[in-house]
Order: structure tokens, then sequence, then C-alpha cells
């Protein structure tokens, strides 16, 4: 026994020797500079190396030659192709012997621009030199194997941006080498169409960007600038993000903070009017569908709902730099989870039962016991006896249901409720004097609506005419699998229910989706974006010009326009109303 404790000890002696070396230390902070400068790097033991990198790669003593990572620019879309020539990059570290010119790379050829991130044949490579930060990272070293951690700072040289930075720094062959790079298709669809060569590629073809979970997690640095200062600089995990739109070239992918990385959150308020600034997940969205329309659709109907009975993501636009190059606009975006639940809930992931309704219902935390009992219940009891009423607002919120169902037929989002429909609850008996989100009810959340506000002309052009209401109570195969409401059309059988239903709706119509209000938002979150859409057109060629992402824009203000009308119309014929009248009010408090 001695001698196991002996060796264990060294071992871990050894490992903290290894890395108990100072960071070396730089003479301008990370940030915006008006002019070029020469940045000099220093350390308090004169015996040192210090080894940095200017192409965002991990500082590396035994990469001072240099060495080389393969990537593609096309791959084999169409039946027959056969997989295409292979072009090459390099990653080099430098021995610190003189200070570090830093200067606007901007001038410089696209590096990342020039790599194709989707399974395409036919490639759309930006012409137009993107701008480009300059990312120094460093790192000591000694003789005797000892070394520190890597310390990552980045410049921007006569920039000036409206938006927040999001800068993420890593080997790039860790996201767009050819073997293993998380943000490309990569070796594994070249394998599948040798294995495939008469099938047509597509949104769910194996691909590289399809690797999930922990094992696909590449470490990076990210740094945050807000107000052209630094808020956050440490080490974070990316994963990708999506299903439907994971396919898409500047597809969206997740931030992880875990205490493994050095610090186990994001400790910042990302987001304005918001009490919360401790994150454990983030994301950095493309916003879905609507990447190739307004970079903000789904972040705008949230945003217009946020102040309703359940949740919403919240919303910042970003810039994303990644390797030192403009990458495009991202929505930063809250991620649903068992942290977000802890968080905002104080439930813990043992006590949850996520549910995801996509093309069949799973539970992505818990298990479906009492999903499946409440569907039971609907189903089988009439619940236009209030006794039958009681008992199944015991099941779910009936506030919350209500406002989440009214905002997403509003908002004529017709890829739901079949799919997109999420609902959570802690794992007890129904406890009313529980406090909010504990006492043991489903509650919604609301998530991916880019197709709303007329989102998909293609799929259903003028969606401000659709029915939402009636698909909300109709059976729907989707997939193969017919889905059914079953607990809105049950609660809609009970006339308080009913009338309350009808109340909230008219309440909302005459408040939340007044037209004038609904354009104002519209409009705000337009103008906040509109100053860096002509590089994110230019980086990825998905809108064509800023006239027709205005032309796309003004799609959504004709919905808000004409909504409202046809909503009504709806309301009315399905639950046979008379008619509406006007009613005038007056308050002394204008905040009502």
């Amino acid at each position: 026994m001695k001698k196991t404790f002996t060796i264990l000890f060294l071992n871990i002696l050894i490992f903290n020797f290894a890395q108990t070396l100072d960071p070396p230390k730089f003479s301008h902070e990370s940030g915006f500079y008006d002019k070029d400068f020469n940045l000099e790097l220093s350390h308090s033991d004169p015996n040192v190396k210090i080894v940095y990198t200017i192409d965002s790669s991990e500082p590396d003593i035994n990469n001072l030659e240099g060495r080389t990572y393969k990537y593609k620019k096309q791959y084999p879309q169409y039946p027959h192709d056969t997989p295409f020539e292979f072009f090459e990059n390099s990653l080099k570290s430098n021995l610190y012997l003189n200070s570090i010119e830093v200067y606007d790379r901007s001038n410089e050829e696209n590096r990342i621009s020039n790599i194709s991130t989707s399974f395409q044949k036919d490639q759309y490579f930006p012409t137009e030199k993107m701008d480009k930060s300059f990312v120094v990272r460093v790192k000591a070293y000694k003789d005797d194997n000892s070394y520190s951690e890597t310390i990552t700072n980045v410049y921007f040289i006569n920039k000036t941006y409206t938006l927040p930075i999001a800068s993420i720094n890593v080997n790039d062959d860790a996201l767009f080498g050819y073997e293993n790079g998380l943000f490309v298709a990569g070796k594994k669809f070249d394998d599948w169409r040798l294995t495939n060569s008469t099938d047509i590629a597509g949104s769910w073809t194996t691909a590289n960007y399809w690797n999930s979970g922990s094992t696909s997690e590449v470490p990076v640095n990210f740094i945050y600038l807000a107000d052209q200062t630094v808020k956050i600089n440490q080490t974070v995990g990316v994963r990708n993000h999506g299903n439907g739109s994971r396919h898409l070239k500047n597809r969206s992918h997740r931030i992880y903070a875990k205490s493994d990385y050095g610090k186990k959150d994001l400790k910042y308020n990302f987001f304005s009017d918001y009490d919360i600034d401790t994150f454990k997940r983030l994301i950095l969205r493309n916003s879905g569908q609507d990447t190739y329309s307004t970079l903000f659709r789904d972040a705008f109907v949230q945003k217009l709902n946020e102040h309703l009975n359940f949740d919403t993501q919240n919303y910042q636009p970003v810039l994303s730099f990644v390797n030192g190059e403009f990458y495009g606009i991202y929505n930063l975006r809250e991620r649903y989870d068992e942290k977000y639940l802890e968080e905002i809930y104080g439930i813990k992931e043992k006590d949850i039962d996520y549910i995801e309704q996509t093309s069949i219902v799973e539970a992505s935390i818990g298990d479906l016991k009492f999903y499946n009992e409440t569907l039971d219940f609907f189903k089988n009891n009439d619940i236009s006896i209030n006794n039958n009423y009681q008992r199944g607002i015991t099941y779910v919120d009936e506030i919350n249901f209500t406002d989440y169902h009214i905002a997403q037929i509003f908002a004529a989002n017709y890829d739901w409720p079949y799919n997109n429909n999420e609902f959570f609850r802690k794992r007890i008996n129904y406890t009313p004097d529980a406090i909010y989100g504990q006492d043991g009810r489903f509650r919604w959340l609301m998530k991916d609506l880019d197709i709303s506000f007329n989102g998909d002309q293609d799929w259903v052009p003028n969606s401000y005419k659709h029915n939402t209401l009636q698909q909300a109570i109709s059976s729907i195969n989707h997939g193969g699998e017919i889905y059914e409401n079953h607990i809105l059309i049950g609660l809609l059988e009970n006339e308080n229910f009913k009338n309350y239903f009808i109340n909230r709706f008219a309440d909302l119509l005459n408040t939340t989706y007044k037209k004038e209000h609904v354009i104002e938002l519209i409009d705000l979150m337009q103008n906040n974006i509109r100053q860096e859409m002509p590089q994110n057109i230019s980086r990825w060629n998905l809108i064509n010009s800023i006239e027709d992402w205005d032309k796309n824009i003004e799609i959504m203000r004709e919905f808000s326009r004409l909504r409202p009308h046809y909503q009504i119309e709806h309301l009315s014929e399905f639950f046979k109303l008379n008619g509406t009248y006007n009613l005038k009010t007056e308050t002394n408090n204008i905040s009502q």
C-alpha cells in the first residue's frame, strides 16, 4: 500500500510541476486600436522560451518548423461524382525573439473563407477580402519540460463595429480539416459517397458536421468583446447545433463552459434587461432556415412574446470571427437544457422531465411516464365536465399553455405543433403551493419559429392567411407519425377555458400583436444589424443583396399588417362568434 501511494503521489507532483510555469505577459491588452503597434511579450524568468502563434493555432515548441493539414473546396454532391482534390494550409509556431508587429490583416488573402463547409459541389467563396483580427497566442516553456497555460489576445486595428464580437480560436484542422474538422462535410461525406454512388446527397447525409455529443466537442479559446472591451476570455467547448439546419454552410454551434477547461461558467450579462449573468451553455445560432431571409425572424418572434407566460430564448446579435477571420452575423441565444432549468427554476437534472416533440416524442431528460399519463387523461375524459377540467389542469399549467399556443398560432408557425414543441416539469406530484415552475405540471417553452411570419413562401405563401388555429387541433401525419393535440382539444371542450382562451387571444390582438407595435420591433431589430449585413452577405451569399434582405423583411411587415384580420376571422369561424365591437378605455397610467 505504501508503494502504491508513493507512485500516485509522484505522478501528481510531476503533472502539476509541468504546468506551474507562469504565462508570458503582453504589453497590450486585447481590444480595438486606431493604428498598428509593436507587441512585446515578456516573462519574469529569463530562462524560459516564449512560443507564440499568429494563425490562432495552439503554440507548440515542437511545431517551430510548421505542419500542414488537408481540406477541400468541393464535395461529390451528385450521383457518380467521385471525391475531389485536396488543398493544404499550414500551421506554425514561432520562437519569440523580437517584438511582433500588430496590424490590420484584412488585406491578406482569405484563409478560412476558402474552405468548403457544406457537401455542395458548386461552392461559393467570397471574392472580397473579409475583415480580419490579429490573434496572438503565447505559451512559456522551460528545458525541464515545464510549461505554462496558453494565453490568447485578439486585436482589431482601425475597425469599428456596431455589434459585440465573438472570437473563436483553435487549430484550423480541428474545425476545418478534412479528417476530423467539425465544421466541414469532410472524410465522412466522401466515405458515404464511395459506398452510395447512386444516391442523392441531402440535408441528413452523413458528414463530419453530424458528429455530436461530448466526443465531438472541440476545446477552443473564446473571447467576447462588447463596447470594444473584453468581457470573456477563456477556454470553452464547441459542438455543432441543430437538426434540419445542420447541413447549412454557416451552421450553428454551441458554447460549453466547464470546470475541466478552467472556468465552469461564462460570467457576463450577455443579454440586456436580463437578470442572469452566469451561463454554462450558449448557442451561436445562424437563424436556422431564416439564414436565407432576415437573420432574426425567430429572435424577433420570441422578443415580441417575451413578456408572456412562457419561456423565450434571449437574443443578442454578434459578429463571429473564427481564427481571426470574419465568419458572419450570428444570434447569441440561450440554450434550453438541464442547466437552463436549474438556473431559472432551481430544478436539478434528476428531477426533470423534458419532452421534445419532433417527428416522434422523446424525453431528452427524464422519461415519458407522466407525459403518457397526461395524454391518456385528456384522451379518455370529458373535459367539459368541470371536475375533469380541474383535474386536467393539475397536469398542465393552463395559463402557460394558453399564452404559448396563442403566440404560435398568431405567428402562423405551421411547422408546429407536431414539431418544435418542447415542455418540461419537475418530477413530483402536483403541489399547488410550490414556487413557480416546481409544482409538477408541464410548462411549454418557445423555440424555432424560423418559418413563422411569412417565413417560407415556397411552403406556405402568404401565411398571414394560414389557419394555424385549425392546424393546432387537427390530426397531422408527419413523417408517418400521426400527431393530435389532445390537450388543446380537450381543454377547448370546457366552456370556461374556451372563454378564457378567446378573451386572452383578443387581449393580445389589441396589445402585443397590434401592427404598430409589431412593426416598430421589426424596424428596431433590422436597424440593429443593418450596418454589418453587407459583409455577412459577402461572406456567405445566402442572401443575394441588401435589397433582397429589405424585401424579405418587408414580407414580415406585410404579415404584421394583415394577420390580425385573418386571425379574427379564424377565431370567429372556429368558435362561431357573432363578430367584434369597439371598446374604448382610458387610463391615467400610460405604462398600462
